[in-house]
């Protein structure tokens, strides 16, 4: 069957009531008049009228187009897409995105308890983010001490390992990505390790930290799942 077919079937099953789709963790679309362009077939579009999204097919892969960027590709196979629907209200909605518990495992994936970036205003923050990445991550860093001040609008991390001492400075009011990539520095040199820690935010709204290889790296830069 072609994705034509598909979407045609999807349609007709719908029962002329409108169609929403989410995708990933990046909103929520309806159906538009399909276009074609550069050989992709333009089929849904946000519902946020600021948003400039779209959701389109070519041949059984489905793909994002925010302005731009290079698209996102969301399935290889166009069926899943159109999966799990529900009758809410007036509309029909598709929603086959995955959980991160069916993305990652646990040896890749810290949830933190942080929903909030504001919360990062307090250098405490910081110590309790990278405390649970030691601990979650089985001792990944070896922390024996960490301690955080605050000079102006700076704040400073002081991480003691069993061997190394490491100073970061930080300069953002709210989280600063430049935590992740000093850890990642320290990993890089100090224990060859191959992974590197990234930032995403689940469908709850927290922070979380992954632990990845290039491989399940690209898969969720792919996806849009990485801050």
């Amino acid at each position: 069957m072609s994705t034509q077919d598909i979407i045609q079937n999807t349609l007709t099953k719908a029962a002329g009531l409108p169609m929403q789709f989410y995708a990933y963790y990046w909103g929520k679309f309806e159906l538009k008049e399909i276009s074609e362009s550069d050989g992709h077939f333009f089929f849904a579009e946000a519902t946020s009228l600021s948003l400039v999204r779209q959701l389109s097919y070519k041949d059984n892969q489905v793909f994002l187009h925010m302005g731009q960027n290079t698209p996102l590709l969301l399935t290889d196979d166009v069926q899943t897409f159109f999966q799990n629907a529900t009758t809410y209200g007036q509309a029909h909605i598709f929603d086959s995105r995955p959980s991160y518990d069916e993305l990652f495992t646990s040896e890749q994936m810290y949830v933190s308890d942080f929903n909030d970036p504001e919360d990062f205003e307090e250098v405490e923050a910081y110590l309790t983010l990278i405390k649970g990445i030691d601990t979650h991550f089985k001792n990944l860093l070896g922390i024996k001490e960490i301690l955080g001040k605050e000079e102006g609008d700076k704040k400073i991390l002081q991480l003691k390992l069993k061997e190394s001492t490491h100073t970061i400075t930080l300069h953002k009011a709210l989280f600063d990505m430049e935590a992740l990539n000093a850890l990642n520095d320290i990993l890089a040199k100090q224990f060859q390790l191959k992974e590197t820690l990234h930032l995403s935010i689940d469908s709850k709204m927290r922070m979380v930290i992954l632990k990845l290889g290039n491989e399940a790296l690209a898969n969720a830069s792919r996806m849009g799942l990485l801050v």
